[in-house]
């Protein structure tokens, strides 16, 4: 599950990069760096995401990542988000960019999901009382 969530993080900060989003300090950063530069190393970003083992670091790297994109958006101007980028030999806006990081993150949300249940793990939110 932690991979999952790691690479949740990362992938979170390279869709930011597209908006201008530049390697945060603190906890995510090593991950930003391999994720951010785009380049794509897999040995590489495998070799990060492998040095983060605890449940408290991974959940103190998921935190900085997913405030990055709250931030970003709240102080970016709705004409920002039409200029458009080169995003994997595709040219779209940010905007779009922005909806595929949700659609991939949803799709992680769901795997997680998945996962737990195979383990016989019920969701929070699917629990009684909820």
């Amino acid at each position: 599950m932690g991979e999952v969530f790691v690479h949740m993080a990362g992938s979170t900060l390279l869709f930011c990069s597209y908006g201008g989003l530049k390697p945060p300090q603190g906890p995510a950063q090593d991950l930003a760096a391999v994720y951010m530069k785009r380049g794509f190393e897999l040995p590489e970003i495998f070799a990060v995401e492998a040095k983060i083992k605890s449940k408290a670091k991974v959940l103190e790297i998921m935190e900085q990542a997913f405030r990055q994109p709250v931030e970003m958006l709240t102080n970016m101007k709705d004409s920002e988000l039409d200029k458009n980028v080169q995003f994997f030999n595709r040219t779209l806006t940010l905007r779009g960019v922005m909806i595929l990081m949700d659609e991939h993150l949803g799709e992680h949300l769901g795997q997680s999901i998945a996962y737990a249940r195979v383990n016989h793990i019920v969701p929070p939110w699917s629990q009684k009382g909820q």
